[in-house]
């Protein structure tokens, strides 16, 4: 689980972003604590049937939402949660 606020700066390189990366720590179950009220969960994988337009699925919703889009990390899995409210590609 990783929040990212809109003024943090990415690193330019590989050897950098790998260096942030080491300085993570993995949060606790249940993720879902760290959400914000009101939170609308999406998974997101190329392996999902349902696949839309991103500014279109997001343009129906009201500004009082607070939209929590969830990424796996493995290749070949399937990012799993019955917390998600939808899952797209």
């Amino acid at each position: 689980l990783f929040e990212v606020k809109p003024h943090v700066r990415i690193p330019r390189t590989c050897n950098r972003f790998c260096g942030v990366i080491k300085l993570l720590k993995k949060s606790s179950e249940p993720i879902t604590r760290h959400f914000p009220v009101n939170s609308h969960i999406v998974g997101l994988s190329y392996t999902s049937e349902k696949l839309v337009d991103i500014e279109e699925y997001v343009s129906v919703w009201t500004n009082d939402l607070s939209p929590v889009f969830v990424v796996g990390t493995l290749v070949n899995r399937k990012v799993k949660g019955d917390y998600m409210h939808d899952y797209i590609s």
